[in-house]
């Protein structure tokens, strides 16, 4: 009797690791679809995001850069900023700067200048630290206003 008593128990400890091994794979690659591969680079990450911001004013675009728990509203709210000064200054452009503030193994910070001009003024500019992260590709994880 103990010793069918061992096997089914020792069957039952087999079967509960299976599902929690399963589980936290299927957990894992349900999670990694959804938010996508990533890109091979931080500074991809950076510019494909600042682009899909300043240069497309389309979330879509600039959401496929993002962490999965970046606030959606912020990112509308930034986009919105920028169709504003669209329709103040009809020919505004967007240019950017990129350089790496920090490194860590999987996340690099950068202090990003965007500047807005006409064909006759500067009428904007403004500084960002931008921190992207890497799980199995790079994605814009953190933005910041940060003073001139």
């Amino acid at each position: 009797m103990r010793a069918r008593s061992g096997l089914i128990t020792s069957l039952v400890f087999g079967v509960l690791l299976l599902l929690c091994v399963g589980g936290g794979t299927g957990a894992f690659v349900l999670v990694s679809s959804l938010e996508g591969a990533g890109t091979k680079t931080p500074t991809a990450a950076v510019d494909g995001f600042l682009t899909g911001v300043f240069t497309q004013r389309d979330e879509d675009k600039a959401g496929e850069f993002l962490c999965s728990d970046i606030d959606p509203s912020q990112l509308a709210q930034k986009i919105s900023e920028v169709d504003a000064l669209v329709r103040r200054y009809p020919d505004v452009s967007f240019t950017w700067t990129t350089e790496q503030k920090s490194k860590a193994k999987r996340e690099v910070v950068y202090d990003v200048r965007v500047t807005a001009r006409t064909s006759t003024e500067t009428v904007g500019a403004q500084r960002l630290e931008v921190t992207t992260t890497s799980n199995g590709g790079w994605r814009v994880c953190g933005v910041k206003r940060v003073a001139a």
